[in-house]
């Protein structure tokens, strides 16, 4: 299942999230804020059976480029696009 949380900006979307995954026990749950393209390949735990969560900076339409530094823009522009169909 995937989900996705839309709104304007300091709408309050990431205390969304973080109350969301209170629900969820502590080790069930992997939540990053940004990754590498290469990120899960060197990821040491275990993601079977895990609540998969990561906050979403914002993607500029023009260009598909993530606004997070360090981030791998074709990841989350894939992910943009994923999204919004």
């Amino acid at each position: 299942m995937h989900a996705a949380i839309k709104g304007t900006s300091a709408g309050g979307k990431s205390e969304i999230r973080k109350q969301v995954l209170q629900f969820f026990p502590p080790e069930s749950v992997v939540a990053l804020t940004s990754m590498t393209e290469k990120a899960l390949i060197y990821f040491e735990g275990d993601l079977a059976h895990k609540i998969f969560s990561m906050a979403c900076h914002a993607i500029s339409a023009a260009s598909g480029i993530g606004s997070t530094p360090g981030a791998n823009s074709s990841f989350e522009a894939d992910q943009h696009r994923r999204m919004k169909r």
